[in-house]
């Protein structure tokens, strides 16, 4: 191994090492220089006592393997859910009354978590076509939301005024 590699290795445990630490898991922080000093030693052994391992401060293969779980374990605990925007575009999005779109499966959905707080919305079927109740409920936000068009078609206007809705329900 060189010297680079070796240089880019410790500074790969020294940056699981920092991401334990900020996770509250009794390893001091350390920097990510390269150097594996006595700071890194001291967050080494505090990562193995914590692990139940011995105490010895050299990363061998085990505790290698273990700080890098942990680090991946720690890593998806504190990321937060992937967002997802189901209203892509104008054309791709939107539909008119009869029609089925995944957008509508997510508007309904919306609706009906909108319903649970507010009266005055009724809960509607979720199957991803804007009819019956979903086209009057469509029609009710576009009059609330004061939208010129008021034909129950769900477009970029109605999507972001029960988008709003929605997110000040959660």
């Amino acid at each position: 191994m060189n010297e680079n590699e070796r240089t880019e290795s410790i500074k790969q445990v020294q940056r699981a090492l920092r991401t334990l630490s900020k996770n509250g898991d009794d390893i001091p922080e350390v920097k990510e220089d390269g150097i594996f000093g006595s700071e890194t030693t001291e967050a080494v052994r505090a990562f193995q006592r914590n692990a139940g391992m011995n105490q010895t401060g050299v990363v061998d293969y085990r505790t290698w393997e273990k700080i890098m779980n942990e680090t991946r374990a720690s890593i998806d605990k504190i990321t937060p859910p992937l967002p997802i925007t189901p209203f892509i575009s104008d054309e791709a999005s939107s539909a008119k009354p009869d029609e089925h779109t995944w957008s509508v499966y997510f508007a309904q959905l919306m609706l009906n978590v909108i319903s649970v707080k507010y009266s005055g919305y009724d809960d509607v079927e979720i199957n991803g076509t804007n009819s019956g109740a979903t086209t009057e409920a469509f029609r009710q936000i576009q009059r609330i939301g004061n939208i010129s068009t008021r034909d129950g078609t769900l477009d970029k206007k109605t999507w972001n005024t029960i988008a709003s809705i929605f997110e000040f329900v959660l």
